[in-house]
Parts: C-alpha cells; structure tokens; sequence
C-alpha cells in the first residue's frame, strides 16, 4: 500500500469536505492527532440521537442496543475485523488501562515499552509497578536509526518473565511509524502478547488491527468522532484470559449470554449512548469518502508540508520514507526560537493551533503538525509563514 503513494495529487469531493468542515473565520487548526474538528454530519447524528433519547430516555439509554451496535457493525467494517474481536470503550486510554491491568498481574511480571510513548502509558505502569510490582523495561528509540535497530533493541528485553510489550504503531510524541510485523512474529513465537497503541492509526492511515494479537485506537482524532470513543482489539486466543477492570449490574448477564466473548464488558452502568450514534457517523464518512484516497491526501500534505518548511532548517523527529503517516513533529535550537512558546506564540497572534514537541526538553521550542484532509496547502503555506516571521534567521 504505501509504496503506491507517489500520486502528486489524490481527488477528493471537495465540496463535500467543505460542508462537512466549515471553515472558521480566522482560526487554522492543525492539531487533529490531539482532537480532531467534527463533521457536521456527526453533530448531526449526535443532535438526532438526543432527540430521540429524549423522547424515553430510559429505552434508549437502558434497552436500546442498536446505537452501540450500530458503531460496532460500522467499525468492523473500517478496520475489516470480526466485529466479537472489538470492544468500544472511551477513549484509548482505557483501552491501555484494561488490557495492561489484564496481562501485568504479579510482582516480577515484566512490562517493555520505549520511551516516547503517550504519557497515559507511563502513568498506568507506574501504578501497575507501585502496587502489583511489576518491572518496567523502556527502550530509548530514535526513529533516525531504523527499524531494524528498534526491532533488535526491543527483541533483547524479551525474557521468560516479560508479559507484556506496547509499542505505538504511529508515536505521538515523535510521529514515527516503525513497521512491527517482525516485532509481532517475535513476539508471538514466544508466546508474548504485543498490545499496539493505534491512537492515531483510525481515520488515517489504512487501520488494519487484525494483524496484531492486541490493538487500541481512538475515534475522537483522525475520524472526526465524538470524544468518548475509543476501540480495543483482542485476538480470539486471548479473549478468555481478560477480566473485568468495571462491573454494571448486567455483567452477569452478558456471560451468560456471551460466555467468554468481549461482549461480557459492556455493561458499564449508565453511560452516554449518543456517541456512539455519533461515532457510526464518523465511520460511515470515512468509508464514504474512501480511506484509501483520504490516507493519499493526507500523505501528499505532509510531503508539502516537509518540502515548504525545509527553508527555515528545522530538525524533524522522522526520516523520509515510505512508512510515512500525516504527522510531523520538528523543532529548533534555542537561540532560532525568540519568543517563550512557539504553540502559543502562534495561536495568540496568528490564531494557528498545533501541538508542542514533547519529546523535547523545551517542548516549546517545537511543534508537531497533523495534516487532515480537511486542510489544504494554502493552509500549510499560512502557517509556515507565521513560522518564518516568528524564528530567528
């Protein structure tokens, strides 16, 4: 798939992209990898389904499965998985917190990781280490030396007491997408579970989960989905060995019906069913538009992206490549930056919003910039001249 990418321009139904994404009067967000601007044709399903639960609330919140359903149905047609093999939950990180709490039980158990993973990792392995024990293993990886470097530093942790390896299939914090089939084929030859942080994989790059024994994404970033939606895959092997991390009245219920299926975790007592509406919305626009045509145009951004800042001679986190993703994440020596905070310095007087870059000691010396296929290369110039008037020459 990604070799393919060389189109020097991908067509999209632009005026459909339009009226799903108004333009707002002055403002440039380039921040989807946080949390992505929302269709309106998800406020749309989301202004529905709250009609309609107001019409008898306790059916559609209690009763009414078909919104949960629905987004699930939808889901394993984005990611072309069964749809038992999928839990939606809120968000990617109670998908870590689950599946972590699931495979790192004992005192000794060991936990392997790199160092430039979400920072919701970092804090559930502490907790894990405080209170159960575990041992944490964090493997510094930089992306410039390769992938087989990252698959070999990551391989020599394995030992008989390792339970458990997460890796991000794109980092936040550097944008790098490591290709992990020979880490998962390792992985799985000694029988350890590789849980597969895809936070930033759904609506961007072409999301197959499936290829991994455990994945996590979330439907608020790249597919434009509510906030409160999140995915978690397991293979079918490992389904059996989950426990609950939460318990709603109906859990019982659901084994009994389900056995020792994902669907045993839905009960969750009360919680809000509309987004889910919301979430199917973001789902179907994307199989509408086509993923494959999205994944090109947000590649040929970022392309544009990289050449036009060329001139201002920043260090990108990333090298070229062709497992390249709609990410980039770059920054500048101290004295090239005059002003305290390049994020804020750019939305206070050029009301542009992107990310910091955290994988730097001065996280506002630079930035990290999502390309979504709602913006445009006028918006890109825009924003790489604000940089060229904000740094130093």
């Amino acid at each position: 798939m990604d070799a393919a990418i060389d189109a020097s321009y991908v067509e999209l139904n632009v005026e459909r992209i339009k009226k799903e994404f108004p333009i707002q009067e002055g403002c440039l967000y380039l921040n989807t990898g946080s949390c992505g601007r929302k269709p309106q044709s998800v406020l749309q399903a989301l202004s529905q389904g709250w009609q309609e639960l107001n019409v008898n609330p306790t059916i559609t919140t209690f009763w009414d499965e078909s919104a949960l359903g629905d987004a699930k149905e939808a889901a394993a047609r984005l990611f072309d998985v069964p749809g038992e093999n999928l839990l939606l939950v809120q968000n990617t990180t109670q998908g870590l917190h689950f599946l972590m709490h699931n495979f790192l039980l004992e005192a000794g158990d060991e936990f392997i990781t790199t160092t430039s993973e979400h920072g919701s990792v970092g804090a559930i392995a502490r907790y894990l280490a405080e209170t159960r024990g575990i041992k944490i293993h964090r493997v510094e990886i930089n992306p410039h030396d390769g992938n087989e470097v990252f698959t070999q530093r990551m391989s020599e942790k394995l030992s008989s007491r390792t339970r458990l390896v997460l890796v991000s299939e794109i980092s936040s914090y550097t944008a790098w997408r490591p290709d992990l089939s020979e880490l998962e084929r390792i992985t799985r030859d000694r029988n350890i579970p590789l849980l597969v942080d895809g936070a930033h994989c759904g609506g961007q790059i072409i999301c197959r989960p499936g290829q991994y024994r455990l994945w996590v994404g979330s439907g608020h970033k790249w597919l434009g989905g509510p906030n409160g939606t999140g995915f978690v895959y397991v293979a079918p092997d490992l389904v059996p060995r989950l426990q609950p991390l939460w318990l709603g009245d109906e859990y019982f219920k659901l084994v009994e019906s389900h056995g020792n299926s994902l669907a045993r975790f839905e009960s969750q007592g009360t919680t809000d069913v509309v987004r889910w509406r919301g979430l199917t919305a973001a789902i179907n626009l994307q199989l509408q538009i086509g993923p494959d045509k999205i994944y090109r145009r947000e590649l040929e951004l970022a392309k544009y992206l990289r050449n036009a800042v060329r001139k201002l001679n920043p260090n990108f986190r990333t090298p070229e490549g062709e497992r390249n993703c709609a990410l980039l994440v770059m920054y500048w020596d101290a004295d090239q930056v005059p002003v305290p905070h390049l994020r804020d310095h750019l939305w206070k007087n050029y009301k542009i919003w992107v990310q910091p870059d955290f994988m730097n000691e001065n996280p506002g010396l630079g930035v990290r910039v999502s390309c979504h296929y709602s913006n445009s290369e006028s918006d890109i110039d825009r924003f790489v001249e604000a940089l060229a008037e904000t740094l130093r020459k």
